[in-house]
């Protein structure tokens, strides 16, 4: 530990005395209110590897009034870098750094999110969600159980899958950042992509390497985002910078241009809705 009492908590996950990784979970939290975890660092050393950095766990309305600050997960978790899996009301994650998932052990999320009962109130401001093996984000669409989701200056960049990847939860997401995901998986590798009606807006997403923005339902708005440079995968299967499937998509104040193929597409019934916005294909 640190001298310095401003320093964060380094949690360094090792082996243990039979030589055997330990594999479990850093932080749980479970059937617990009103509960404040600040300050820790996690990561494995050169041979460790976890489960997930924080669980937030429980049974029905058990998880309420939780907050995460400055709790950074590094590296070699074999799950989620966090993983809330309970229902309840009001989790914040504040200003946390969760990278590298999944870097030793497959496939992991930044941050995994599937209730196993309805949870109201999930935010993450100023989180970072980046070079994890899986997606940066991912909201499971189980039941839609999640409610009043917001992502707020949030970063989600170079995940082999996609940056977001939300299926449930009326979510907000503004001034985020989602560029240069996937790493040539069919089908992988949108910025942001959403089952349900979502509100977007001061976005930049770029470069990754299906669309940049799917959204399969509506109504939904875009505003004031910058969408560029997508779909660049040879043989990539949505080659657009905005893909609209079902719904209407309102879209205002945003750019969209250098397009491998349309800048904005439409189809399965999804519908248009714009304001003035700079749209371009070469």
């Amino acid at each position: 530990m640190s001298e310095d009492p401003d320093s964060p908590v380094r949690i360094v996950l090792a082996v243990d005395e039979d030589g055997e990784p330990f594999e479990g979970d850093a932080i749980i939290v479970e059937n617990s209110d009103r509960i404040r975890i600040d300050g820790f660092t996690i990561e494995a050393d050169d041979d460790g590897r976890f489960g997930s950095g924080v669980n937030i766990r429980g049974s029905q309305g058990s998880v309420n009034d939780v907050t995460i600050a400055e709790v950074d997960v590094l590296s070699a978790t074999e799950n989620a870098g966090i993983s809330i899996t309970a229902p309840g009301n009001d989790i914040c994650i504040i200003e946390s750094d969760i990278s590298g998932s999944g870097l030793r052990a497959g496939d992991a999320n930044g941050v995994f999110v599937s209730p196993s009962g309805v949870l109201r109130g999930l935010e993450f401001v100023n989180v970072r969600a980046n070079l994890n093996t899986a997606d940066g984000f991912a909201v499971s669409n189980s039941n839609n159980n999640t409610r009043d989701l917001k992502f707020l200056g949030v970063t989600a960049n170079n995940n082999n899958h996609d940056g977001f990847d939300i299926g449930s939860g009326t979510p907000t997401l503004v001034n985020v950042t989602a560029n240069t995901n996937g790493l040539g998986i069919a089908g992988q590798g949108r910025g942001i992509g959403s089952v349900v009606p979502i509100h977007i807006e001061n976005a930049h997403v770029l470069d990754n390497e299906e669309a940049g923005i799917r959204i399969l339902d509506g109504p939904s708005r875009l505003i004031a985002a910058t969408i560029a440079g997508n779909g660049i995968r040879l043989g990539a299967t949505v080659r657009w910078q905005i893909l609209a499937e079902g719904g209407t998509l309102a879209i205002f104040n945003t750019i969209a241009v250098h397009s491998s193929g349309d800048s904005v597409r439409f189809r399965n019934g999804g519908t248009a809705d714009c304001g003035p916005n700079i749209f371009n294909r070469p």
